[in-house]
């Protein structure tokens, strides 16, 4: 990849592959579920914590190319209701050959990758935060329904 910025396929940057039993899988893998898959959920990406074994409903992104994994998952996250729009429809799982459609867009500099990551870090934090607020204000109001109802 010569250029600094733009849309490749994924299979440009890393291969992907159905998670297999006995297999560690490094810290910071991302993965997305391929069986049964969340098409309705936020984010469809994940990326894992700590070292281990995935389950064989998911597939595993192992880049070819230096990368930041939390800039692969944002990158991938970005396009990923289209591709689900456009390949996966109304199929409940995804074949593993469509990945080699999926585009995205992509910095090779990994100084701007981090640039982005910590761009976006604040945004993602505030919307966390915010998610936790929610809820806690449904536990109060869940306990004040149950007080009001005799």
């Amino acid at each position: 990849m010569n250029k600094r910025y733009g849309w490749v396929r994924l299979p440009e940057i890393a291969k992907i592959e159905r998670c297999r039993t006995g297999v560690i899988y490094p810290e910071l893998t991302i993965y997305i579920q391929v069986s049964a898959c969340a098409k309705n959920s936020t984010e469809k990406w994940h990326i894992t914590e700590a070292a281990g074994e995935l389950p064989g409903k998911y597939a595993a992104v192992i880049p070819t190319i230096p990368v930041l994994p939390w800039y692969l998952k944002e990158a991938l996250e970005y396009s990923a209701d289209e591709f689900f729009c456009r390949y996966i429809g109304s199929n409940i799982n995804i074949q593993m050959e469509l990945f080699d459609l999926y585009l995205l867009p992509f910095h090779s500099d990994l100084n701007e990758q981090a640039h982005v990551v910590n761009t976006l870090k604040p945004i993602k934090d505030d919307i966390e935060y915010t998610k936790q607020e929610i809820e806690k204000v449904k536990n109060i109001k869940k306990w004040f329904m149950g007080k009001l109802m005799i």
